[in-house]
């Protein structure tokens, strides 16, 4: 699933650059970061990874961006599990000057966990929130708090009601937006 929405993004921000090139963040615009993430999920030790932001949006006006946004985040774990956690959902942002920005996110969230070709998958409720900072209008580094809860699991096809747990995330992130 994450790779589909990884080829409808790349498709979509090339079509944006190509019919939208401007100095200006009103418009439609998309979004690409990577940078690192910190999970502490709630019965575990915190854990380092990989953080990967996608936004897809439109800027209303200079100041006020709203947006989809797909934000995951990877690691292992000592049990040689390739665990993935996401948000995606619907956000703002709000550029409190040219520079400074503070933006919010809510929306589902999903935890894949796989081995050995075995896969489940865990969603639920979730948001983010976050301050950024503009080097331009294209260019940005942002540090954004997740809170993930899970509730269902699917597993060989199944869904199943779990009890609820969470992770909780923060990633610090340099983001590039083609406006």
């Amino acid at each position: 699933m994450f790779k589909m929405i990884g080829i409808f993004f790349t498709i979509v921000l090339l079509l944006i650059q190509l019919l939208n090139a401007t100095e200006s963040r009103e418009g439609w615009y998309g979004g690409l970061g990577i940078g690192f993430s910190g999970t502490k999920p709630e019965n575990g030790d915190r854990k380092l990874g990989y953080a990967v932001p996608l936004e897809l949006g439109y800027g209303i006006n200079e100041d006020f961006l709203i947006y989809f946004s797909g934000e995951a985040t990877g690691r292992t774990n000592e049990y040689s599990y390739s665990i993935t956690e996401g948000l995606g959902g619907l956000g703002i942002s709000y550029y409190i000057d040219d520079n400074h920005y503070i933006k919010a996110t809510n929306g589902t969230s999903l935890m894949t966990i796989e081995k050995n070709g075995l896969k489940s998958e865990f969603t639920g409720p979730a948001f983010s929130f976050g301050y950024g900072y503009a080097f331009s209008h294209k260019k940005a580094v942002e540090i954004t708090y997740a809170n993930l809860s899970f509730n269902k699991l699917t597993y060989l096809g199944q869904v199943y009601n779990v009890i609820d747990s969470s992770s909780k995330i923060i990633t610090i992130v340099y983001k590039y937006r083609w406006f």
